[in-house]
């Protein structure tokens, strides 16, 4: 549901499937979408990761955390062409859960 039309507190379980949903399409078409990001992290003092108070550029540990994230972000991923349907939520949305599969798939 669209955020403002909400009328009850979510539950934890809708947080936690709000939250992976969002990490997944995070992961995969927004960064896609996006591109390699290489060129702007690979100098600390262009684009740093944290904001420290009183530092302009990036201290060793933030340049190193954002260069390790970037390198392994940018490997090519294992598709996901195998059956995962045992991983899916045995409940009423199963048959829409299991098309909206097949398709990812296809």
């Amino acid at each position: 549901a669209w955020p403002l039309q909400r009328t009850r507190a979510r539950t934890p379980r809708e947080t936690l499937v709000d939250a992976l949903t969002s990490l997944v399409v995070h992961v995969t078409a927004v960064h896609k979408h996006v591109g390699p990001a290489g060129e702007y992290v690979r100098d600390p003092r262009y684009a740093g990761a944290k904001i420290r108070p009183g530092a302009e550029v990036a201290d060793v540990q933030a340049a190193v955390q954002v260069l390790s994230i970037a390198l392994v972000t940018g490997f090519r991923q294992p598709m996901l062409i195998d059956d995962y349907t045992h991983v899916l939520l045995r409940d009423e949305h199963l048959g829409a859960t299991r098309r909206i599969l097949d398709r990812f798939q296809a």
